[in-house]
């Protein structure tokens, strides 16, 4: 990763790109991203001066949360992550429960399995650009976001008769609450026991999901 400004400063400093100016260089970058050899998101406010020069460290950051036997990581994250994040066994076993039960994982959660994760990889680094602070939203969160792989959720306890309609392909808003923000991972919700129990069954014709690939997709899109 490296900062956009960082970046043209080095660029233009050398010898054989004096021309280089803000506006080719976007240009470039656009391209590049286009065909997959780096990416940047200068779509998304949080992350539109960061250039991911390494595509696949976004890859090993998606796979530890979307990825088969994530019950398993969250079981596995070791005492001393816990203790680093100002939690218990008690709060890792509440965060099990409620990811099999609500596929919801709080930012504290998410924080202890990306550290455990990276942190084995030698991306410590990595986690402490993306993940930020305990008390902020770090880009990875606006990552996900951006993409709907999760949405942010502030009351948990019930449905919320004051939540915005769901408007895919929309800015999803949260209502402002003084509760822990929590994750919802659409992918996640496979358990139909409360769903059969409110509606009399579940019927595999309720829903229909369609899939295309826009033109747009970038060249490395398969290969990485």
């Amino acid at each position: 990763m490296m900062d956009r400004g960082l970046l043209y400063s080095e660029l233009s400093c050398q010898d054989h790109l004096t021309f280089l100016d803000e506006t080719l260089l976007q240009d470039i970058l656009r391209y590049l991203h286009r065909i997959g050899l780096i990416v940047w998101y200068e779509e998304v406010q949080l992350l539109e001066n960061t250039v991911f020069l390494h595509p696949a460290i976004l890859i090993t950051i998606f796979k530890t949360l979307v990825r088969y036997g994530l019950v398993q990581q969250l079981e596995s994250i070791d005492v001393d992550i816990l203790i680093g994040e100002c939690a218990t066994i008690r709060d890792q076993a509440n965060w099990v429960w409620t990811f099999k039960d609500k596929a919801m994982l709080c930012q504290k959660a998410i924080r202890a399995l990306l550290k455990h994760q990276l942190f084995s990889d030698g991306m410590r680094d990595v986690f402490e650009e993306m993940v930020c602070s305990r008390s902020h939203k770090g880009k990875l969160f606006s990552l996900l976001e951006h993409f709907e792989i999760c949405l942010e959720v502030r009351n948990t306890k019930g449905l919320d008769p004051r939540a915005k309609a769901f408007v895919p392909g929309k800015p999803w808003k949260t209502l402002q609450s003084h509760e822990e923000a929590h994750y919802l991972f659409p992918t996640y919700l496979n358990q139909s026991a409360e769903v059969s129990s409110r509606w009399g069954g579940d019927h595999t014709d309720d829903l229909q999901i369609r899939v295309y690939f826009s033109p747009e997709i970038p060249e490395g899109f398969f290969q990485r």
